[in-house]
Formats: structure tokens, C-alpha cells, sequence
């Protein structure tokens, strides 16, 4: 009767995980480190949705206002309210509302603050 061989593996018990990490885009990943990469992506959220995540609420069962995404990249571009409006078919008045209450959450006094401020969220 033959015995198969004894295998042994050896595991170190004080290895930790890595030493870092380096965010790369994904077509600047050397190939020789392509077998390790791990697909992310980052979203920059503002702070009702910071704070929704944090409470334990599902970001995804949140209420959405119409043209959600799209009212915060028209309003990033510095768009003006009756041109977002038409965009959006939505009211301007509605547009000043949504944008007074953006900059009081976001902290800027500004329209255009408001844009700079989406614009460096990614928006």
C-alpha cells in the first residue's frame, strides 16, 4: 500500500497585512501587479448622504429628487438657474431653492462657491 506525501504548509502568525496601499487609474497598473489590483471606485457624497450612511439608513432606498445627479454637475458647471431649470424641467424657483439649501449644507455663501466646491467633489 502506498501513502501519499505528507504535505506541511508553513504559515507565518506575525505577518501582517500590507505595508500600504497606492491608488493608481487602472490602465497605469504595471502588469507584474495586475494579479493584486482591487477595482474601486470613490463617490463623493454630500453631507446628507455622509450622514444617512452613517445613521445606519440605506443609501440606496433614499429618496432622490428629480434629476438628482444631474442638477449637481449642471450646477458645477455654473450653469444658470433658468438654463439648469429648462434642462432639468423643473421650475427656476425650484432651482434657487435646491441651490440655497445646497450651499447651507455644503457651508459655502455662494453660487459660484457652490460650483467650486461640486467641481472638487467630482461633480
Amino acid at each position: 500500500m502506498q501513502t501519499e506525501p505528507e504535505v506541511t504548509a508553513h504559515v507565518e502568525t506575525d505577518v501582517q497585512g500590507p505595508e500600504g496601499w497606492l491608488f493608481l487609474r487602472p490602465s497605469a497598473v504595471p502588469e507584474r501587479w495586475r494579479s493584486r489590483a482591487i477595482p474601486m471606485s470613490f463617490v463623493p457624497l454630500l453631507p446628507e448622504e455622509a450622514a444617512a450612511l452613517t445613521a445606519g439608513d440605506d443609501a440606496q432606498q433614499a429618496p432622490q429628487q428629480p434629476g438628482g445627479e444631474e442638477f449637481l454637475k449642471l450646477v458645477a458647471r455654473g450653469l444658470s438657474a433658468r438654463v439648469i431649470a429648462r434642462q432639468l424641467g423643473i421650475s427656476p424657483r425650484s432651482v434657487h431653492r435646491r441651490t440655497a439649501r445646497l450651499r447651507d449644507s455644503l457651508g459655502v455663501g455662494s453660487t459660484a462657491e457652490l460650483a467650486a466646491e461640486l467641481s472638487r467633489r467630482g461633480f
